[in-house]
């Protein structure tokens, strides 16, 4: 489908027929200054062809390049099992889901790029919208992974030729700030959930405690995630609100959050009590009992699930009506968990796997912030008498 000549100056050009509108139109680019490398594009440009990624240089809109090329072939992927639904959630968490009514309101990220082409995207128009994302006063982590999802779509489009030049390698890369994390002294947990008896959430703050569980996963929990015979469970989905969607279930987006955990006598102890009040309000509301989350642990005496962001809501409430116990947020119970973990000497490998990293360097870089009490013990081992 195309040649490499050599020119008169001594550089070598690339020509190719590229398709177009069910078309072939011959297109070329010059300036090679080795044969070698201008083989290889010729070889670049037919491997995108044949895999039907190659796209006309200089008129598709950035928009339209997610949509129609990223995403058509992350959702390809997704039904081959070869991706996680998490992950789709999480780019269109950045990228915002195509508009079904024309007229409806834009996310911030498509109403910024609209009309914007994919070649003529340049390092000034990006760094424009991430100090936009900036202004709405998300932390600089929340922007640098926008960066590098914007890098992550323009490296794709580079190799597929959908661009001649790549504007992402002169963008001024945001810094990453290690988060700060905060929890309860082990210390003060008993104190912490007697503020939680007899409220609906009771049950959630205590599996959050026991398992280091996220919040989503926690609402998402069912009967049949939990092996008894074998004292063992299984985190297969978290609950997420997704926007234009409403609520949905979805796998978690790494292979190491979707993963069996040891079930303890202690909560073993409450799933199962949980189990039979759910139980028993089914019987007790017969006709009234919504069925559409049975078997689901987190659901009120109705049968309606208590979602992530009632959770939250009724927490918060909770804690900010008193000043006894600090402040944290829910998630914040799972760095609490760790902390425990730690003061109980749990080796960080074993943290890891409860934690459900990928990475070592996670746990041990932002979770193992040691309490006050090891802190204080660790520097008394440390003496010149």
């Amino acid at each position: 489908m195309g040649s490499v000549k050599k020119e008169t100056n001594g550089t070598w050009t690339v020509y190719y027929d590229r398709p177009a509108g069910g078309k072939r139109n011959q297109t070329s680019k010059r300036g090679f200054v080795k044969e070698g490398d201008a083989k290889d594009f010729l070889r670049d440009v037919e491997t995108a062809v044949k895999k039907r990624t190659y796209v006309t240089p200089s008129k598709i809109l950035f928009i339209d390049y997610i949509d129609d090329v990223f995403f058509a072939d992350l959702d390809k992927k997704i039904k081959q099992g070869r991706r996680k639904t998490g992950t789709r959630l999480y780019y269109q968490g950045i990228f915002g889901k195509k508009p079904e009514d024309p007229a409806a309101p834009l996310p911030l990220f498509r109403e910024f790029f609209k009309g914007d082409r994919l070649q003529d995207l340049t390092d000034s128009r990006i760094e424009k919208y991430l100090d936009v994302k900036r202004a709405t006063g998300v932390k600089e982590n929340t922007v640098l992974a926008h960066y590098k999802a914007i890098r992550m779509i323009l490296r794709r489009a580079e190799r597929g030729k959908a661009i001649e030049f790549n504007p992402i390698h002169t963008v001024d890369l945001p810094q990453y700030t290690k988060p700060e994390i905060s929890f309860w002294e082990p210390d003060m947990i008993p104190d912490a959930l007697k503020l939680f008896i007899g409220t609906e959430i009771e049950w959630h703050v205590r599996i959050a405690l026991l398992t280091l569980l996220r919040e989503g996963e926690i609402c998402a929990l069912h009967e049949d995630f939990f092996d008894h015979s074998r004292m063992e469970f299984e985190v297969r989905e978290q609950a997420q609100q997704v926007p234009g969607e409403g609520l949905v279930f979805v796998t978690p987006k790494s292979d190491a959050s979707e993963a069996w955990l040891p079930l303890t006598d202690e909560v073993e102890k409450l799933i199962i009590k949980r189990k039979m009040e759910n139980h028993s309000y089914h019987v007790q509301y017969r006709d009234k009992y919504s069925e559409e989350y049975l078997g689901r642990l987190s659901v009120r005496k109705d049968g309606t699930l208590i979602r992530p962001k009632d959770l939250y809501k009724q927490y918060r409430k909770i804690l900010i009506a008193q000043d006894k116990i600090p402040y944290i947020t829910f998630h914040d119970l799972r760095h609490t968990g760790a902390v425990w973990h730690i003061e109980k000497e749990t080796p960080m490998k074993v943290l890891q796997r409860l934690l459900r990293h990928a990475d070592f360097g996670t746990t041990s870089n932002i979770y193992a912030d040691a309490s006050k009490k090891l802190l204080r013990a660790s520097a008394a081992n440390i003496s010149l008498g």
